[in-house]
């Protein structure tokens, strides 16, 4: 699954989330990267939090969010798709939820039955984060010179042109007021990035 759609519907995105270009990847039927749920539907700070870009499997810059998401169910500034081009391999987007900053992201998906590649460009250096939020089930990752390995799953994941990795914890959503404790990972880069995960 990858979002490269639009916030919608216009007339009432009240359940959306600031999530454009959000993944979620499966090992054969095992859920790997996924997307972190919605717990609540109250107007609190853990709402707040699980509709934020830090919450979805892509890239936030400067701390600011790509859209604008408030009190519970408001969307305000909303990322738009420009543009994007696809095949049977690959998936090429950009939007433009931070044009406040004269910032333009875009996120390539390529992929073939031994990797998926995955790069974000800027068009000027920011402090961008990207975040890869996995299941409960996977265990906490080994990182051994900037490539991270899933220990039985055989998976790993690379990167390139990053400045630090942080291995954290978070909450999965695992239904109404139910969440199980989970991997995350935080990589800082400023223009671009690359990830490989390989299968």
């Amino acid at each position: 699954f990858i979002d490269v759609g639009n916030i919608g519907p216009d007339y009432q995105p009240g359940h959306a989330h600031s999530d454009t270009f959000n993944f979620e990847l499966r090992l054969n039927t095992l859920p790997f990267i996924v997307d972190t749920g919605i717990s609540t539907y109250e107007k609190n700070k853990t709402r707040q939090n699980e509709r934020g870009t830090v919450s979805h499997n892509t890239v936030i810059i400067n701390n600011i969010e790509q859209s604008d998401v408030w009190g519970g169910f408001r969307v305000g500034r909303r990322a738009k798709i420009l543009n994007i081009i696809e095949n049977k391999s690959q998936i090429t987007a950009n939007h433009n939820g931070y044009k406040n900053l004269g910032i333009s992201h875009e996120r390539t998906f390529k992929w073939n039955d031994e990797k998926i590649e995955i790069k974000d460009s800027l068009n000027k250096s920011s402090k961008a984060k990207a975040f890869f939020h996995f299941h409960s089930s996977i265990n906490k990752p080994r990182i051994e010179n900037e490539t991270l390995f899933f220990g039985d799953l055989g998976v790993k994941i690379s990167f390139s042109n990053h400045s630090n990795i942080e291995i954290q914890t978070y909450k999965l959503s695992h239904g109404f007021n139910s969440k199980k404790s989970a991997f995350k990972i935080i990589v800082d880069f400023n223009k671009t990035l690359l990830t490989k995960i390989h299968l």
